[in-house]
């Protein structure tokens, strides 16, 4: 690691870029740390809960669920930017990959990382990848919008 960050130092990168690019590379191994954590913990809030569901539905759950769903789509995402991280040439790449291509091009959003020559493509990100990123994010909001709402709702006075 200490390499890359030289690596990326050394390429005129600041230290903002090296510290983005080092997280991206993280991202993979860290997010699903994260997730297996607060699945963990919002199952041992359902086993506590009883059968009593209504008490599950408390801001802190719903920032719980915040950031499983977070963490699923950001390590999806980690994983699909690193399928198009290359060091080699672009042909051998594609070629370590079973694809007989020049050139690599990537997308952020969609993930993709394709390996093209001319009309013939082969894509090296995984097809779970995109649908895991929209849904975790969608968790993500929901999760997030749904604690704000009863935090307002508990602030709110009683008539």
């Amino acid at each position: 690691m200490h390499h890359t960050t030289l690596l990326l130092a050394s390429t005129g990168g600041s230290t903002t870029s090296t510290v983005l690019a080092l997280l991206l590379l993280l991202l993979p191994f860290l997010a699903p740390v994260v997730l297996v954590g607060t699945l963990v913990v919002l199952l041992v809030r359902l086993v506590r809960a009883a059968g009593n569901l209504r008490s599950l539905l408390t801001p802190g759950t719903l920032l719980l669920v915040a950031v499983a769903g977070a963490a699923a789509s950001t390590g999806a995402f980690g994983i699909g930017m690193a399928s198009g991280f290359y060091l080699l040439d672009p042909d051998d790449f594609c070629a370590s990959h079973g694809f007989a291509a020049q050139r690599v091009v990537t997308h952020a959003f969609p993930v993709s990382a394709r390996c093209v020559d001319g009309p013939v493509e082969g894509e090296l990100v995984p097809g779970w990848v995109n649908p895991t990123v929209l849904l975790g994010a969608f968790t993500a909001v929901l999760g997030l919008s749904g604690a704000a709402g009863l935090v307002a709702r508990r602030r709110l006075p009683v008539h």
